[in-house]
């Protein structure tokens, strides 16, 4: 136990912030998720066009079992986190446009607002699913890296905000995704 307290002191007096960009296991296979509403994620369902959503997770197994057969797919979003946490900054999108060579081109940026409004985490032009091949017409996937964003000792208790930009750069499509919030404490 004394080993353990002291790592978890060292982690907390060396990284206040970390940040981990991590790569997805299962790009190349389909989650075959036909409508947004085969899932708990809010929306109506895809109708032929690009869209994308934000989600917040701290289960690092999401993204490997995301393509598992199952009969709903669930994700566990988070509301509060606690210090040296991991939250997942996860995009799970559909309809993204194919190039000549049937390849997507798709990005997104994140930015991680304190309680105070000031940026805390910004990055930007994250693989979301480039060089890849579409998923089938109105079919959901989450995208290729996500990164887990560690807040520390010297982060300030309350409410964080994430927006997230995703771009289909063959469509030459800007989505602005609906920010989510997560309280630290």
């Amino acid at each position: 136990m004394e080993t353990r307290k002291k790592k978890t002191t060292l982690i907390r007096i060396i990284i206040p912030l970390l940040l981990i960009t991590l790569g997805c296991n299962s790009q190349h296979k389909s989650a075959h998720w036909k409508i947004w509403n085969e899932t708990n994620i809010d929306s109506q369902g895809l109708t032929g066009q690009f869209d994308a959503k934000l989600y917040l997770i701290e289960d690092s197994s999401f993204c490997d079992t995301f393509n598992s057969p199952k009969e709903k797919l669930i994700i566990q979003r988070i509301s509060k986190t606690q210090r040296l946490k991991p939250v997942f900054v996860i995009i799970i999108f559909g309809n993204p446009g194919a190039n000549s060579l049937g390849l997507c081109d798709v990005t997104y940026d994140f930015t991680i607002k304190n309680p105070f409004g000031q940026i805390r985490v910004k990055r930007e032009n994250i693989n979301c699913w480039k060089n890849l091949p579409p998923p089938l017409q109105d079919e959901i996937q989450l995208n290729v890296k996500y990164t887990a964003v560690v807040l520390g000792d010297k982060d300030p208790d309350g409410t964080y905000t994430v927006e997230a930009i995703v771009y289909d750069n063959v469509k030459k499509i800007k989505l602005n995704l609906l920010p989510r919030t997560f309280v630290l404490n």
